[in-house]
Order: structure tokens, then C-alpha cells, then sequence
């Protein structure tokens, strides 16, 4: 395979200067007149050259940020006869299915919920290292559903912030009234609220199931004389001492936090325990037992209403292990005050604070993703009030004094509310101040100081729908849009118009010049266009639907080797992520010597998984109908477009100097795979 892949990196520089070439040459002739950079302006600098993309390149890409699927030859025909069509196309393509996929990576980045680990959890949950692997998925796409339930909805986009409805699965409900069972305050100090001495009579047991079979929902019935007594096992995989290990009794002897090993026991897991019962041993834990949560129980997507615990309706301590229970649930009460994007406990583990944060970096996150704005030192209003500041750092004879005077009376909404493990707050070993907001031309004092209170004032600030505009503006393009573009500020109030109706953005804005640069916008001025490598999230995708299987992971890979590799070679391709402070995700947008290598490395896996395996419509015998696929699906070239013909030829000749150099037809059809697979066309977002 060596040869075949020098072929492939000598031939890949052609059809990137042919993707090239053509794009150039598709686009109308007069382009050199709208290059209107000849003379300065008022002593400024000339305007950068700019020059019209055609619809060949705006259409597929397109098409590509919102499915991850190649433009077609009735698609881009209609667009070139006329480029109004572009609109109807793209609430076409918004209904499709692999929308939601490619929605929901673009809410859970912006809305921050989707870069914490499972240890990050540790704070919020105490006596517990991590949330369970399997839990991870669920909690970085709940949000992420949430927001896309509002947006195909049709409703308000302000509702992200104010709401107290999340797309939850029974897995999740599972972990959020866990949650609530636990209690940290602002010293850290764990208490468990079934835990004596507050509920005495909290004993389960576990017991062997080749010994003794219960049904589960007999485990949850008080009315059972089974009552919390779950079976586990088999025998085999409870230990060296097999069943005389069981039953096993947990309690408070064993267990100084009894909820939190039934938790576990939820997935399969029990835990060590520092004193023995019942004659066993418990120098180990026990991993790998058949989880009472069933595969369907994390994927049964569905709206849950959370209502805040109130002396009127408190909230059951007893839920979290009622599994039959929660699996009809669409309404929970909670203690836990649970409302928008920035209360979830994904938002809360991305977002850690502690005794000297104090909150901060919750509030300045919660403007980042709300309002698209950081505290800014330079802005000379004052806030409301200066009761909320904190004199050990906001001195204003110091530096600090310009972010402390907006930021700490702000916060003050999340002390009074939360503690700083982000439970219920009882009793914060700080004052307890009012909270005051003063951002963006917005005054407003607290009257509640819940954060319920302060989801509202996000919620209906003049910056929210130009914040959202640009986001995504920059998860288009890879660069942001100049705020005070005319184009830009056009598509914002289209976006008001539309009682900020997400659907509407996303049609005006991935339609307007600002992302196909059909024509100059003052954002190009500033800047040209961007061409950028296909970040992870794009990459990953294109390949899975435009192939039929997870390029990226290649689960049903012939070896777990190649499946390890393939994960391994795709985290590498860069993310968009978000750094403490940081209004635009951090993204790379050019390509280098890394992304080049992953990229052929992970396409050469791929190519050995798809070509003649059985079943897949790449089989050596029919190259000339593979290497068509090749440039209509992979590459997204329809026969409407003018590249399409000459890089199939370069396709063919690749694949002909193959053979010709002593490969097989099975071989040469996967050089031929990741040439095309390694491509421009394939590998950036734009050409």
C-alpha cells in the first residue's frame, strides 16, 4: 500500500488545483468588476479583492452544513437559474432528517453542554468519582434535543433560556433525581437525604439472581415484601466467593451514602465498602453486573416538565430507583432548581466554581452563550448597585474594580439560589445580597433573586438574536461576520421580524451573501471568504451519511484494532470547543501537515472497510459505477457541475496507473477511495 499511497498524495495536489480552477472558472465573468478595491476611501485602506462565488461551491456547501449530503443535479440546477431558490432549498433540506443530527452538534457546542468529562461531575454528585460512561452521550445531547424540539416547533428561541421543559430519556431522569437525593453545601460537605440519620429505615439489599429471582417491579413496591431487594448476577461474576457473597445488605454500616451505590447499582455496577457484612469480602468492586437500566432506557427521548420542589409538592427522594415509575414520566419535582441552558448539569460540570470563583465564571458564561458577550473592562456604565461587590477584589483603586463592579452583583442571583456544588442553596456562608444586572444598556434589579429571575432578563435582552446570528454566522463560515455589516444587521431583524423563529435564521442567514458570498458584503471587506478544513463534527458526519456507515468509529470494523484507529485518527481532526471567557469557539480553520495525515490515515481505514465488502456498492467488479459514486456522493460534484467530469478522469487514470504498477483491482480501487476521500472537496468546507 505504500506505493499506492505516494500515488494518492501526488495526485491529490491535482485535483485540489483542479477544484480549484474550476471554482474559479464557474464563476461569472465579470468578476474582476466587482473588485472594488482600485481606489482608498477617506485614506483607509482599499477593500480586500473580492470576487463572486458560484453556485456550485455555495449550494453544496449548504446543503453540507445543514445534512451532511451532497447537493444534487435538480438542486444545484435550480439555484443557477435562480439564486432565490436557494431559500426554499434550504427549508427543504432543514426538514430532513440528518438535520437534526447536524442540529443537534451545533446546539450542544453553542449552548455549551458538550466538553466536560465524567469526572467533571464530581462536584454536583460527591463520594463518586464519575457519572457512568454510558450516561456521558445523554447528558452532552439533552440540551442540545431541547433546543431542537423548540426550534422545529417554531417557537421563540428566548424559550432556551426560560424553559423548564428538557428532552430527557429515562436514563437521565434517573441521574437528575439522583442528584437531587444528594446535597452539597457551600463547605463541601456531602449529605445523603436517605441516609440516617434523616431516613433510617433505608436498607437494600442485592441478591444473588441464580439464588433468588425478583421481579423489578416488585423492588419498587412498598406494598412487596421484595421491597428494595433487587436480584443481580449471575453467581459467576460476583467474586471469588461466588453466592455465599449474597445477599448482600446495604445500609449506612457499610455505606456511608447508601443512595449513592444503589445509583450505581442502576448500571451494573457495586461498589467497594469499607467494613465487611453478611462474611463478605469488599477489598473489590464489582463492574460488570447486568445493569437494571435497559438499552432503551437511553434512547426514549421525551419532553420532562421540572417543577421545583415547594412545601405544597416536595420532591421524592425515592424516585431515582423507581425505573417502571420513571419510564412514564413527563413531569418530575425537584429540588434542585432546574431552568434553561445554563442549569443543567452539563453547563454546571463544563463550568466548575468554588470558594474563591464564587459563581463567576457561571454568570459569565451564562452572558457568553445567552448574549454573545463577555464582561468587558472597557464598558464605563455602572451597574444598578454595588452591594453585590466583593471589597476583596473589586477595590476601585485596582484593575479588577472594571469587571468586578458588573459581574459580582450578577452573580449574587446564583449564590442566593445555588450553592457552589450547584445543589439547592440553604444557607450560603457569604451575605446574602441582592442581585442587580447592568449589561448591554439593560438595568435591572432583582425582586425575586431566583435564577428563574435572571433566565428572564437574558431571555428578553436586545443582544440575544444578534448573538445567535452570529454564532451561526461563525459555525458557517469559520470566521464571524462583521456586526455591523448591513447584511448582517438585515438578517438580525428578519430574525425579530420572525418572533425569533430559529428556522428563519437558519434560512436567511445560510442564504444571505454573508455565508455563500454570492456578492460583496461589508464582512468581506473585512475579510475574504473563508475555505476551511471540514472540522469534526462536519467530517464525521459527511462521511456517515454519505457512505452508510460511522467513518469515524467504525464500529463493525472486521478487528477492534481498526476500530480503535479509526477513533483514534478522528479525534484528531480539530473541534470547535469553548475556553473560559471566550465569546467564539475556539476552531481551526486551515489545514496542516496533522489534518492531512489523519485525514489519509483514517480514509485508507475506511476504504479497506467499504471496498468489496459485502453488501457495500463499492465492489472492484464494477469500478467504473464506484468511482461515479466517487465523485457524485463522496465529492458532492453533480453532473450540473463543471468539475465533475474532469476529476472523474483524474479518478480513472489514478486508478488505471494502479494496475499498471502491479496492483489488484481490489487495491487499486481503494487508492483510488482515498484519493478521492482525501480530496479538498471531501476534507474542506467551501471549494
Amino acid at each position: 500500500m505504500t506505493s499506492l499511497r505516494s500515488w494518492s498524495a501526488s495526485l491529490l495536489l491535482t485535483a485540489a488545483s483542479l477544484g480549484a480552477i474550476a471554482n474559479c472558472s464557474s464563476n461569472d465573468a465579470d468578476g474582476a468588476k466587482n473588485d472594488e478595491a482600485a481606489t482608498p476611501n477617506d485614506g483607509k485602506p482599499p477593500p480586500l479583492p473580492f470576487e463572486p462565488v458560484a453556485p456550485a461551491s455555495y449550494v453544496a456547501k449548504v446543503k453540507n452544513l445543514l445534512t451532511g449530503l451532497p447537493a444534487t443535479e435538480s438542486e444545484l440546477r435550480a439555484v443557477q437559474a435562480d439564486p432565490n431558490a436557494l431559500k426554499g432549498l434550504i427549508d427543504t433540506w432543514m426538514a430532513m432528517p440528518e438535520s437534526d443530527a447536524k442540529l443537534i452538534q451545533f446546539f450542544g457546542n453553542a449552548f455549551q453542554q458538550t466538553a466536560m468529562t465524567a469526572e467533571d461531575f464530581t462536584d454536583q454528585i460527591g463520594d463518586m468519582t464519575a457519572v457512568p460512561d454510558a450516561l456521558m452521550p445523554n447528558l452532552r445531547e439533552s440540551f442540545a434535543r431541547t433546543a431542537l424540539k423548540i426550534t422545529r416547533e417554531g417557537r421563540p428561541f428566548r424559550e432556551t433560556v426560560t424553559t423548564h421543559e428538557f428532552m430527557m430519556t429515562t436514563a437521565m431522569l434517573t441521574f437528575y433525581a439522583f442528584l437531587d437525593v444528594r446535597l452539597r453545601d457551600d463547605k463541601q460537605n456531602d449529605k445523603d437525604k436517605l441516609s440516617p440519620p434523616r431516613t433510617a429505615d433505608f436498607v437494600w439489599t442485592a441478591v444473588d439472581d441464580s439464588k433468588r429471582h425478583i421481579d423489578p417491579a416488585d423492588s419498587v413496591n412498598p406494598q412487596s415484601p421484595n421491597y428494595l431487594t433487587w436480584s443481580v448476577g449471575p453467581s459467576s461474576v460476583l467474586g471469588p466467593v461466588g453466592s455465599q457473597c449474597v445477599p448482600r445488605t446495604f445500609h449506612s454500616a457499610m455505606y456511608s451514602n447508601a443512595s449513592v451505590h444503589l445509583f450505581k447499582l442502576q448500571f451494573g455496577t457495586l461498589g467497594k465498602a469499607p467494613v465487611t457484612a453478611d462474611g463478605c469480602p469488599n477489598s473489590y468492586g464489582i463492574d460488570h453486573l447486568d445493569p437494571f437500566l435497559k438499552p432503551a432506557d437511553f434512547n426514549d427521548w421525551h419532553p420532562v416538565t421540572i417543577v421545583r420542589a415547594s412545601a405544597a409538592e416536595p420532591s421524592n427522594l425515592h424516585l431515582f430507583y423507581d425505573l417502571p415509575k420513571l419510564r412514564t414520566l413527563n413531569r418530575i419535582v425537584l429540588d434542585v432548581p432546574r431552568v434553561g441552558f445554563f442549569s443543567t448539569p452539563s453547563f454546571f460540570a463544563n463550568w466548575q466554581t468554588n470558594v474563591n470563583n464564587l459563581a463567576r465564571v457561571t454568570t459569565n458564561q451564562s452572558l457568553i452563550v445567552a448574549l454573545g458577550r463577555s464582561i468587558n473592562p472597557e464598558d464605563i456604565r455602572l451597574p444598578v448597585s454595588e452591594t453585590g461587590l466583593d471589597t476583596q477584589h473589586a477595590d476601585p483603586t485596582t484593575t479588577c474594580y472594571a469587571c468586578h463592579r458588573y459581574l459580582d452583583p450578577m452573580r449574587e442571583w446564583f449564590r442566593n439560589d445555588l450553592s457552589l456544588t450547584y445543589h439547592e442553596q440553604l444557607k450560603p456562608f457569604d451575605t446574602v445580597t441582592p442581585a442587580s444586572f447592568s449589561f448591554g444598556g439593560v438595568d435591572v434589579g432583582a425582586v425575586t433573586n431566583t435564577i428563574d429571575e435572571f433566565a428572564g432578563i437574558l431571555a428578553s435582552h436586545p443582544l440575544l438574536p444578534a448573538a445567535w446570528a452570529q454564532k451561526l454566522c461563525v459555525w458557517a463560515d469559520s470566521a464571524a461576520c462583521t456586526e455591523y455589516d448591513p447584511e448582517f444587521l438585515r438578517v438580525v431583524d428578519v430574525f425579530k421580524a420572525g418572533n425569533l423563529d430559529f428556522r428563519v435564521l437558519v434560512r436567511e442567514l445560510l442564504s444571505s451573501p454573508l455565508v455563500t458570498a454570492a456578492t460583496r458584503t461589508k464582512t468581506f471587506e473585512d475579510r475574504n471568504p473563508v475555505v476551511s478544513i471540514m472540522r469534526r463534527d462536519h467530517f464525521c458526519t459527511a462521511l456517515a451519511v454519505r457512505l452508510g456507515i460511522d467513518a469515524c468509529n467504525l464500529p463493525g470494523a472486521k478487528d477492534a484494532k481498526t476500530s480503535r484507529d479509526a477513533y483514534l485518527l478522528s479525534s484528531n481532526v480539530p473541534a470547535d470547543s469553548y475556553a473560559r471567557g471566550a465569546q467564539i469557539p475556539n476552531l481551526i480553520s486551515a489545514p496542516g501537515l496533522f489534518h492531512r495525515s489523519t485525514a489519509e490515515n483514517l480514509c485508507e481505514l475506511v476504504a479497506g472497510e467499504i471496498i468489496d465488502r459485502p453488501g457495500s456498492k463499492y465492489q472492484s467488479a464494477q469500478k467504473d459505477d464506484a468511482i461515479a459514486d466517487f465523485v457524485s456522493n463522496l465529492m458532492g460534484l453533480s453532473a450540473a457541475d463543471d468539475r465533475a467530469a474532469p476529476i472523474g478522469q483524474i479518478l480513472q487514470e489514478h486508478y488505471t496507473a494502479a494496475i499498471a504498477a502491479g496492483g489488484k483491482p481490489n487495491e487499486a480501487l481503494r487508492s483510488t477511495f482515498t484519493l478521492a476521500c482525501t480530496s479538498p472537496l471531501v476534507t474542506g468546507l467551501g471549494l
